[in-house]
């Protein structure tokens, strides 16, 4: 979960990137962009749909920021591949800018619809415009083959020689969906893993919430973890797998989305609850590292939610990922912190596991 301070400057980063790209480009009215929105038009990606997938960077990229030793960094180099290209870099330079990081990005984004590409240079241009951002300089290739760092060269269709720190792949599955089976992914994120990201870096790939896509990326990360490569989040990881092998159970994650007025407005008009993103995603780094959970000693030990609440006496049950597999866990109704309030754990978060006494 992000924390509540950093939550609200993710929410002011998030209202300023909306204001400057209102600025640049004249934003539909609610109601017309609603009807974009239902459509899937390509305006809808722009002012509404590329604001609130941003946000499924979030959490994962929470995670790693600490191993990616900003304090010390003066520059970050990111790659934003996939159809969701143009969200990528708004989620990871907003994320950037609300952790304090203010070097510069340089960013290679891979968008190969015209359209797309013209659309992604307005979004860095509004994010460029941001006070108190980092600097960024953002390259966008049309094609593989128009940049020399992503492009594809001989049969092998090997990558070639630029490396990222930073290596984001965001819906592939809607860029190729016949191709989107376990075998083909793990051999993408292979081929992105020792062509693309840098040994100290990492590759993050997001993808929809959805049963199929899920389990894609499960039997992915499993084929790539049993030829010695590493899932760094999220974890753990092996009960997950046993888990997604059978039934209709499947693992997906939810991150909160700070809407704005005019987000929320589309929303409603458009009859969508954007409150919360759902996605799947794995995090993989080259150097075999494994996000290290929170020790609680002798008072529990860590876990991820996996599933929505369901409503018992004086609180919820939910499905929990741990070390032991995956258990039922109770949470009581008011959570510490949260000032009285009933709320619900979203999706993927890290809790600590007692046992009852």
């Amino acid at each position: 979960m992000i924390a509540a301070p950093r939550w609200r400057v993710l929410a002011d980063l998030l209202a300023g990137y909306e204001q400057e790209l209102h600025g640049l480009v004249r934003a539909p009215h609610p109601d017309v962009l609603s009807r974009d929105v239902k459509a899937g038009e390509r305006r809808a990606d722009l002012f509404f749909r590329g604001p609130t997938d941003a946000a499924k960077l979030w959490t994962p990229l929470s995670e790693l920021t600490p191993e990616l030793g900003l304090q010390s960094r003066k520059e970050l180099h990111v790659a934003c591949l996939g159809r969701g290209a143009g969200a990528a870099i708004v989620g990871a330079f907003l994320h950037l800018a609300s952790v304090g990081f203010r070097g510069r990005v340089h960013a290679t984004i891979l968008e190969t619809d015209p359209g797309r590409s013209r659309d992604t240079a307005v979004c860095c241009n509004a994010l460029s415009a941001l006070p108190d951002s980092p600097a960024l300089l953002a390259r966008i290739s049309g094609t593989p083959g128009s940049h020399p760092g992503l492009s594809q060269g001989g049969p092998s269709g090997r990558f070639k020689t630029e490396r990222f720190d930073l290596v984001v792949l965001m819906d592939h599955s809607a860029t190729d969906p016949v191709e989107n089976t376990g075998k083909t992914t793990s051999s993408l994120i292979l081929r992105i893993m020792e062509d693309v990201v840098k040994r100290t870096g990492f590759l993050v790939v997001i993808d929809r919430a959805e049963k199929s896509i899920s389990r894609t990326l499960v039997a992915a990360g499993g084929e790539l973890e049993s030829e010695g490569h590493r899932i760094f989040a999220p974890v753990p990881f092996d009960p997950i797998l046993a888990q997604l092998s059978r039934g209709h159970a499947f693992s997906f994650h939810s991150t909160p989305v700070p809407l704005t007025p005019y987000l929320q407005s589309v929303a409603g008009k458009a009859r969508l609850d954007r409150h919360e993103v759902n996605y799947s995603y794995l995090s993989l780094s080259p150097s075999r590292r494994v996000l290290a959970l929170p020790d609680f000693g002798p008072n529990g030990f860590p876990g991820r939610v996996m599933s929505f609440p369901k409503r018992v006496k004086n609180g919820f049950h939910y499905f929990v990922s741990c070390r032991v597999g995956m258990i039922v866990a109770f949470a009581p109704l008011m959570l510490p912190g949260e000032g009285g309030r009933a709320r619900r754990l979203p999706f993927g978060t890290v809790v600590r596991i007692q046992e009852r006494r």
